[in-house]
C-alpha cells in the first residue's frame, strides 16, 4: 500500500476511488493521471497543520475489500473518496464494505458526482457519511476542525431520519486561486517526477492544474452543470502558471501535461503563457513536451504567429472534443463547433507539427446513422491530414454516458427513462482492429441506430489509424466526408493530394 503525503497518525486519507472491480476482470488502461484535485486539497489542509495522506487505489488497482482493509489498517479519523458517475456503484460498494464492518469511520464524499447528486451516497443507514459539494477546501477543513454541520456550507449529511442539505456560499469557494495556500504540495501527488518517481505507465510526466471549471454548456457534460449555476470558472495567472513550469523544469522534468477542462482557453491566454515560457529560454529546442486541451476553434482562429509560438514553446499535443461529425450534431450538444473549424485547426497544428487529440462520442441520444456515419467520416479526414504532414493524430471514440446534472441526463428523465438504468455501466468484450479487450458500456442503448450497426461504426472508427491510405480511400463512398460539411467540397488540399 502506498500512500503520498504523511504516514501515519493521519486526519485525512484522501482515495482516488477505483473506476473498475480490480477483484474482477477489468478494461486495462494504460494512461496514468494522477488525481490533482485531491492532491491540491491535500496540500491546503497540510499547510493548514492537518496530517494528510493521498492513496490512488485507481492506479493501483486495489480491490474494494482491500480498500476497506487498508483504510482499517492506517486508522485515519477521517477518510475520503472523490466520486465519478461511470464508478458509483463500486464506490457505494466499498462504502457498504465501511460501514459494515467499522461504522464509526467518518467519511467524506466530493468531486463532480457528489457535486451534483451527492444525495445517491446518503442514507439513515449510513449517518457517519458527509457529501462535500463543489471546492473542498474550506468546508473539509471545517469538518477536521468538528465544526458544527448546521455552519458549514455546500454539504449534506444524515440527521437523524432525514438528509440536510446546506445552501452553497460563494464566500466558501477559493477565490483567489492564486494564493500560494491553494497552489500544488508535489509531495501529495502520486508518483511526481519532481521528486524522483517513476509513473506506473513508464513516463516522467509532471501535471499542473491551471484553473478550475469550464465556461462551456455542452449538454452532455457534468461541467456544464457548474457553469449554468454561474460556479464561477476561475483561470490562475499566466505568470504563476509560467513560473510553476519553471520550477518543474529545474527538476530535470520536460515532460509536462495540463490536466484542466481548457487550459487554452483563448489565444490571449496561449500567447500569455507560452510566450512567457519562452522568454525565460526553455522551449521545443531544449526538449520541453506540453500537452493540454484547448478548443477547436478557437484553435482554429487562432493567428499564424500563435500556432508558431505554440510549436515553439514545446507543444506536442492537443486534445480538443468534436464528439459529433455535423454542424447540427454539434449544435445540438452546444459545442458551439463546426466540423470545418476541426478540420482546420487539425490541419495548422498538424503543419507545425503538433499531433491533435481528437474525442468522438457515439450511442448519443437519437443520433441517426447518417450522423454516426459522419463521426467516423470526419475522424477518417484527421488521419488524412495526419499523414500529409507526417504527425500522428490520435482519435479516440467513447460511448455516451448519461451524467447526472446534465442537460442531456433531465432530459431523458423527463421522458422516462430510470436514473438507475441511465447510470449504471456493464463490461462487454470489445473487438476492433487492434484486437479484442475488455471495455466499459453504458447499460442504456440511446442512440436510434441499432446496436448492431452502432458497433460495425464503432469498429470501422477504431480500426482507422491502422489502415493504409489505399484502405482509407476505399471507406469514402461510405464515410465521405461531404455529409459532415456545410459546403460539398472536396478537402484534397487537406489531405496533400
Amino acid at each position: 500500500m502506498k500512500i503520498w503525503g504523511d504516514q501515519k497518525d493521519l486526519d485525512l486519507l484522501l482515495v482516488n476511488a477505483p473506476l473498475s472491480d480490480y477483484s474482477k476482470p477489468h478494461p486495462e488502461y494504460t494512461v496514468f493521471q494522477p488525481p490533482i484535485g485531491l492532491s491540491t486539497l491535500a496540500s491546503y489542509l497540510g499547510r493548514r497543520g492537518f496530517k494528510v495522506a493521498v492513496w490512488d487505489d485507481d492506479t493501483d488497482k486495489v480491490s474494494p475489500q482491500g480498500i476497506v482493509e487498508g483504510i482499517l489498517g492506517i486508522k485515519p479519523r477521517w477518510v475520503g473518496f472523490n466520486t465519478f458517475t461511470s464508478g458509483f456503484e463500486i464506490l457505494d460498494d466499498i462504502l457498504e464494505r465501511i460501514n459494515h464492518v467499522s461504522p464509526e469511520t467518518k467519511v467524506m464524499l466530493g468531486g463532480i458526482h457528489a457535486t451534483v447528486a451527492g444525495e445517491d451516497f446518503l442514507n439513515t443507514d449510513r449517518p457517519n457519511q458527509i457529501i462535500v459539494r463543489s471546492d473542498g477546501e474550506l468546508k473539509v477543513e471545517a469538518l477536521l476542525n468538528r465544526n458544527n454541520l448546521a455552519d458549514i456550507p455546500g454539504i449534506s449529511y444524515i440527521f437523524g431520519n432525514e438528509v440536510r442539505i446546506n445552501k452553497e456560499n460563494d464566500q466558501w469557494l477559493v477565490q483567489e486561486i492564486d494564493n500560494p495556500l491553494f497552489s500544488l504540495d508535489r509531495r501529495f501527488v502520486p508518483y511526481d517526477p519532481t521528486l524522483g518517481n517513476l509513473s506506473p505507465d513508464g513516463k516522467r510526466r509532471a501535471f499542473i492544474a491551471s484553473s478550475r471549471g469550464c465556461p462551456y454548456e455542452c449538454t452532455y457534460c457534468s461541467s456544464s452543470r457548474l457553469a449554468r449555476e454561474n460556479t464561477a470558472v476561475r483561470f490562475r495567472s499566466p505568470q504563476s502558471v509560467v513560473n510553476e513550469v519553471k520550477e518543474i523544469i529545474s527538476t530535470g522534468v520536460l515532460d509536462i501535461k495540463f490536466n484542466d477542462e481548457l487550459v487554452w482557453a483563448s489565444e490571449g491566454r496561449i500567447k500569455q503563457i507560452l510566450g512567457g515560457v519562452l522568454q525565460m529560454g526553455f522551449g521545443r529546442e531544449m526538449g520541453l513536451q506540453i500537452r493540454g486541451n484547448g478548443r477547436a476553434n478557437i484553435i482554429a482562429n487562432c493567428s499564424d504567429e500563435t500556432i508558431s509560438l505554440m510549436a515553439d514553446a514545446g507543444v506536442r499535443r492537443v486534445g480538443f472534443g468534436v464528439e459529433q461529425g455535423t454542424k447540427e450534431g454539434m449544435s445540438k450538444l452546444k459545442k458551439h463547433l463546426t466540423p470545418e473549424e476541426v478540420i482546420n485547426a487539425t490541419s495548422r497544428l498538424a503543419e507545425k507539427g503538433i499531433p491533435a487529440l481528437a474525442n468522438f462520442m457515439f450511442n448519443i441520444p437519437g443520433e441517426d446513422e447518417r450522423e454516426e456515419k459522419a463521426t467516423v467520416a470526419l475522424a477518417k479526414e484527421l488521419i488524412y491530414i495526419g499523414r500529409k504532414y507526417d504527425v500522428p493524430i490520435e482519435i479516440d471514440g467513447y460511448p455516451y454516458r448519461p451524467y447526472p446534472g446534465t442537460e442531456m441526463y433531465e432530459n431523458l428523465i423527463r421522458v422516462g427513462y430510470k436514473k438507475e438504468d441511465l447510470t449504471k455501466v456493464v463490461q462487454t468484450e470489445g473487438v476492433t482492429g487492434g484486437g479484442s479487450h475488455l471495455q466499459v458500456e453504458p447499460y442504456v442503448h440511446l442512440s436510434a441506430v441499432s446496436l448492431e450497426r452502432e458497433r460495425e461504426h464503432r469498429y470501422m472508427f477504431d480500426s482507422l489509424t491502422e489502415m493504409s491510405n489505399e484502405e482509407l480511400h476505399k471507406l469514402d463512398n461510405k464515410y465521405n466526408v461531404s455529409i459532415c460539411l456545410e459546403r460539398n467540397r472536396t478537402l484534397g488540399a487537406e489531405r496533400g493530394e
